[in-house]
C-alpha cells in the first residue's frame, strides 16, 4: 500500500522505533518528484495475490469509516466467490456464486441501493452463453441472501464468446429513493448484444435501451439532468470497430462512431448523431455554460479515409452548435478529454500524451496550456480520489507502458511520481484503505501483485 505524505511530517516519522524496526523485515522504496517537492508517496507494503484471488480492493460498506477487504476470487468448484474480511484479516464471511467471471472488464461494483447505510455490491458472472447479474449486501440483517438476475446470452463466435461489461453504476434514475444499477452488455467478435441495462432492485426488473450496433466504452457514466426535467440523462462515449456485417439488420452500426444520450427509461433522448469513419473513438461530456448543459464532443479519426477529427458542442437536444478541427498537432498527439472540479469550478481539459494540457474555452478555443514533463503518456487511465481528505480530489494517471503511477493535486501542482516493475498489465486497480482518524492509505492492484 501507498501513504502520502507531507514532508515537515518525515522527521517524525523516520525516528518511530516501530518503523526503524519495520525497515529491518520490509523494504520500503521512496519515490521523489524532485528535491523540493512538497509531498511524497512511499510503498509501505507489498505482496502477491494467490492464485485462485483475483481483484482485490477496499471500501467502507457498513459506513464506520472503517473500510473492509473484498477480494473476488474462485472457489473450490471454480466458481466466481467474494471474501470479505476487516481491517484486522478476520475473515467475516464468503458469498459464493453460479458461474465464472473469465470475461473482460470484470470488477466489483458498490453502492448504498436503499441508502440504509450499508452498501450492496454487485458482480457479474457467465454460466455458458448466460450472463448473469449477483447481488449482496453482506452487513444487512439478511446479507447472506443473494440476488441472482439472469440478464441476456451472448453469442458464440468461431467457439468464443467475447464481451464485456461496461459502465457500472448506482443511480436513482426514476427519482423513488432507490438506487438501480446501470451496466452495459458488449459483445466484441459475439457481435450481440450492445445494450445498456438498469436493474432496479425493488421492483425486481431490468430495462434496457435499444438494439443497436455501435460500441460505448469506458466505465465512469455521466449520469446528469441536462435539460431540467427533473429525470437524469446518461451521456456516453463510443468506438467503431466496423465488425457488425452488412447481412445483420441493425441500426447505428459500428463502422461510425455515434454520439448517443439516453433518458431515464434509457430511450434515446434525441437520434444518436452520426460521426462517420472507421477506426474512430467519439468522447461526450455535459459541461454547464451560463446555467445551460451543452454536450462537449471529442471525435477522433485515425482511418485513411477524408473525416476530420475535431471538438464539437451539441445542445442537449442534440443540434450541432459550433465545431472546430483538431490541428493537425493535436491528431497527431492523440488527444484525449476530461473534466476536473477545483476552486475554479468544472473545467473541461484536453491532454495530448506528451503531457500538455489544455484548458478550453466555450468556443473550443484553448484558454490556457499546461505542460507536465514526467506526464508523457501514451495509454493511460485516469481516478480520482480525497487522499488527504481536505475536501478536494487529487488526480491519479496511471501509464500502462511505463508502469507509472503520477499523483497530483486537481490544480497540477505538488507531482508525486512512482514507477513499478510490471510487464504487459492486463488488469489494475485503485482504491482506499481507511480507519477512522488515520490518514487513508492509498491501495494499487498490478495483476497479480498489490501495493
Amino acid at each position: 500500500m501507498l501513504k502520502i505524505i507531507s514532508l515537515n511530517k518525515l522527521g517524525d516519522i523516520l525516528v518511530n522505533p516501530f518503523l526503524i524496526s519495520a525497515y529491518l523485515s520490509i523494504v520500503i522504496i521512496i519515490f521523489l518528484p524532485d528535491i523540493f517537492s512538497k509531498y511524497k508517496a512511499t510503498i509501505i507494503d507489498q505482496g502477491i495475490i494467490s492464485k485462485n484471488n483475483g481483484q482485490m480492493v477496499y471500501e467502507d460498506l457498513d459506513g464506520d469509516e472503517e473500510s473492509e477487504q473484498i477480494i473476488l476470487r474462485k472457489n473450490t468448484l471454480n466458481n466466481a466467490a467474494v471474501k470479505i474480511s476487516d481491517n484486522n484479516d478476520n475473515i467475516i464471511g464468503q458469498w459464493n456464486f453460479s458461474g465464472n467471471q473469465e470475461f473482460r472488464s470484470t470488477k466489483l461494483t458498490f453502492g448504498d441501493y436503499d441508502q440504509d447505510g450499508f452498501q450492496e455490491i454487485a458482480i457479474f458472472t457467465i454460466v455458458e452463453d448466460s450472463v448473469f447479474l449477483n447481488i449482496i449486501e453482506p452487513f444487512d440483517t439478511n446479507g447472506t441472501n443473494i440476488i441472482k438476475k439472469f440478464i441476456t446470452t451472448v453469442r458464440e463466435v468461431k467457439g468464443k464468446i467475447d464481451f464485456q461489461i461496461i459502465n457500472y453504476k448506482f443511480f436513482d434514475l426514476d427519482n423513488d429513493g432507490y438506487k438501480e444499477i446501470i451496466f452495459g452488455v458488449f459483445g466484441g467478435y459475439s457481435l450481440q448484444p450492445r445494450q445498456l441495462y438498469a436493474f432496479n432492485i425493488r421492483q425486481n426488473e431490468f430495462i434496457k435501451t435499444p438494439v443497436a450496433g455501435y460500441i460505448l466504452y469506458g466505465q465512469n457514466l455521466n449520469v446528469v439532468d441536462i435539460d431540467n426535467d427533473g429525470f437524469v440523462e446518461i451521456i456516453n462515449n463510443c468506438n467503431a470497430f466496423d465488425n457488425i456485417p452488412d447481412t445483420m439488420k441493425i441500426p447505428f452500426k459500428d463502422n461510425s462512431s455515434w454520439l448517443v444520450v439516453f433518458d431515464h427509461n434509457l430511450n434515446f433522448k434525441f437520434p444518436p448523431v452520426e460521426f462517420p469513419g472507421y477506426k474512430s473513438t467519439l468522447d461526450a461530456l455535459p459541461i454547464l455554460i451560463n446555467s445551460e448543459y451543452f454536450i462537449l464532443v471529442l471525435f477522433r479519426y485515425n482511418g485513411v479515409e477524408n473525416y476530420s477529427s475535431k471538438l464539437c458542442l451539441y445542445s442537449n437536444k442534440g443540434k450541432l452548435v459550433k465545431e472546430r478541427k483538431l490541428t493537425e498537432d493535436e491528431q497527431k498527439n492523440r488527444k484525449s478529454i476530461f473534466a476536473i472540479n477545483n476552486k475554479n469550478g468544472t473545467e473541461i481539459l484536453l491532454k495530448d500524451v506528451k503531457g500538455n494540457f489544455d484548458i478550453i474555452n466555450e468556443d473550443l478555443t484553448i484558454k490556457k496550456k499546461i505542460s507536465i514533463n514526467k506526464l508523457y503518456m501514451n495509454r493511460f487511465s485516469s481516478v480520482d480520489f480525497d487522499l488527504d481528505l481536505d475536501g478536494n480530489d487529487e488526480l491519479l494517471f496511471w501509464d500502462y507502458d511505463l508502469g507509472q503511477l503520477l499523483i497530483m493535486r486537481n490544480d497540477f501542482k505538488d507531482i508525486v511520481t512512482m514507477n513499478f516493475p510490471v510487464e504487459n498489465l492486463k488488469f489494475h486497480s485503485v482504491s482506499l484503505k481507511t480507519n477512522p482518524g488515520q490518514n487513508p492509505l492509498l491501495y494499487l492492484q498490478l495483476n497479480k501483485r498489490w501495493y
